[in-house]
């Protein structure tokens, strides 16, 4: 099987606010997985998202709030609500560190069965 990925995902269920372009309300879900590319996220609420749409995003941790934006890659409607993936288009590095060190704090194992897939 040809992976075409360019990052490594990690499951690391965070919560997130985000913003869709054109929705006026502030929408809330949790990451499913994430990458340094990209993250897909169940919504907790019906929101209107398209596949292209500019998202604001806000990763709630612990320690701090991080916020990237992205466009809406896919939107899949399942039970919960809906899941989608966004392409990150402004991810500071400082965010990307961020990121990393909260998984590699709370989600060590996560970083771990990454490191040793062949």
């Amino acid at each position: 099987m040809d992976n075409k990925r360019k990052f490594v995902r990690f499951a690391a269920p965070l919560y997130v606010k985000y913003h869709v372009e054109d929705e006026p309300r502030q929408l809330s879900g949790v990451v499913q997985n994430v990458s340094m590319g990209g993250v897909m996220i169940i919504a907790e609420e019906d929101a209107q998202v398209k596949a292209k749409n500019t998202v604001q995003l806000y990763f709630l941790l612990p320690e701090n709030t991080l916020a990237v934006q992205g466009k809406v890659s896919w939107v899949k409607n399942v039970v919960e609500g809906k899941e989608f993936g966004i392409n990150f288009s402004e991810f500071p590095d400082a965010c990307k560190e961020a990121l990393y060190q909260h998984i590699f704090k709370h989600h060590r194992e996560e970083i771990v069965s990454k490191w040793w897939q062949v």
